[in-house]
């Protein structure tokens, strides 16, 4: 997060605090604007393709208004939010990004042993490696297209959790998320994904034992377009790509333990599979799993994490075998004077499976952000920010993953009025034994954990 303020700002920062006793709806209004330069406006490969643009440096400017409503009661905490973010150039204006991004969370007391959960996202919009509506926190290496991409993502997922115990808790999620390309005529989807997980846990005075399972399937539809046969013939409604399916199973067991109010560490083991559900001979399976280490302090907040498995990659139609290791940080540099640092900072070697789940290519990618911020009032908040996005590809593939790079500075401002919100619908599930950081519903005056 760039600052407390920022937090608010954006939709995918969304914490934990909310007023129970008393209820309430807010209405705020909120700006983000930053200018700055990048050096490569198209997200061009280092090694561009005949007839493509490559790599050019140029001003930019940022401009995100937005519109936040929320509502806090007893049982209930629910956040709409609509953010228009606009990306300009000063000279390659034909590289002009924009999106429209609408966003829904609740979260829910249904009883008092029970939480319920619900999120719905639609983005539209012309995206590049460039993301300003992302926290600095929130960095995540993945591979990228080479490419500005005009897109419309449809997001929905529900959660739900039952204490059947003092010492049970069981869980379940499920979700549906897909992928448009509206440059098309007429748009068509590149990825359908419905993920679900069941787990459970037990848990002991410093520590939680559990297991899970979680099932994704996937549909890549047919991608068509002009195909030169054997002869020469160029068909120009030909089949690119073939419709395909895949499911990934992840069965893992996972440990937790508070080695004290500060440190709490995590790890996780288990297998992945990633099978053709019409054929049943045609699949990979690897072992999974990972290990983490979160630390907060008063004025310090630190999350280390490694973890292997599988993802659908929406952008690239693909679905990626991962090792990845992600830092995030947080840190409070000033009390008297209101100056914070906030970073994040993901690598990971992810290998692509074409349709008869063969590794087809490989890549490797970083993604680091930082800010320093200022925040002279509640409402307001001056930000320093730098995002890097680094992608190498192997030359030596079949089809190569493009490498590319891309540095961006902006400086910025952020305000939002009013400053006070009505609640804030935890998002995160926590980490800890003890239950700290567990999502709930509490008093606006609360300390956010």
């Amino acid at each position: 997060m760039l600052v407390r303020l920022r937090a608010a700002l954006v939709a995918a920062a969304v914490a934990v605090a909310a007023p129970a006793a008393h209820g309430g709806v807010a209405l705020q209004g909120s700006v983000t604007a930053s200018a700055g330069v990048t050096d490569n406006v198209y997200s061009s490969p280092t090694e561009p393709q005949a007839g493509t643009k490559g790599r050019a440096t140029d001003l930019i400017v940022t401009v995100t208004p937005g519109l936040i409503l929320t509502t806090g009661a007893a049982r209930a905490v629910q956040r709409l939010a609509y953010f228009f973010n606009g990306i300009v150039y000063a000279r390659n204006t034909d590289a002009d990004t924009y999106n429209n991004q609408l966003t829904y969370n609740g979260f829910f007391l249904p009883s008092k042993t029970t939480t319920f959960g619900l999120n719905l996202g639609l983005t539209q919009g012309r995206i590049s490696t460039f993301n300003n509506l992302t926290e600095t926190t929130n960095a995540q290496a993945q591979v990228l297209p080479a490419a500005i991409i005009n897109q419309l993502a449809i997001q929905a997922e529900q959660s739900f959790s039952w204490e059947m115990t003092a010492r049970w808790r069981l869980s379940e999620s499920l979700g549906f998320s897909t992928v448009y390309l509206i440059d098309t005529h007429p748009a068509v989807p590149t990825t359908r994904t419905v993920p679900g997980r069941v787990a459970a846990e037990y848990s002991f005075a410093h520590d939680i034992v559990g297991a899970d399972v979680g099932v994704a399937y996937t549909n890549y539809p047919e991608q068509r377009g002009p195909v030169t046969d054997a002869s020469g013939v160029v068909d120009p409604n030909g089949i690119v790509t073939p419709n395909r399916n895949e499911m990934i199973v992840n069965p893992l067991v996972r440990w937790r333990r508070d080695f004290s109010y500060f440190l709490n560490v995590r790890a996780q083991l288990g297998c992945i599979a990633v099978l053709d559900p019409g054929d049943a001979r045609q699949g990979i399976i690897e072992p999974a799993g990972g290990a983490g280490l979160n630390f907060v302090a008063r004025r310090v907040s630190i999350d280390v994490e490694y973890l292997h498995g599988a993802t659908p990659n929406a952008l690239l139609r693909a679905t990626f075998l991962a090792d990845t290791a992600t830092l995030r940080g947080s840190f409070v540099l000033s009390e008297k004077y209101n100056f914070y640092l906030s970073l994040g900072a993901s690598y990971s070697y992810g290998r692509r499976l074409d349709e008869t789940l063969a590794v087809q290519a490989r890549a490797h990618v970083l993604t680091a952000d930082a800010a320093l911020s200022y925040a002279p009032i509640k409402a307001l908040s001056i930000f320093l920010r730098y995002q890097v996005n680094d992608q190498v590809g192997y030359k030596s593939d079949l089809f190569p993953i493009p490498t590319m790079y891309r540095n961006t500075l902006l400086l910025g401002l952020a305000a939002i009025y009013p400053a006070e919100i009505a609640a804030v619908v935890p998002r995160n599930k926590g980490v800890r034994v003890d239950g700290t950081d567990a999502p709930t519903i509490s008093s606006s005056k609360s300390t956010p954990k």
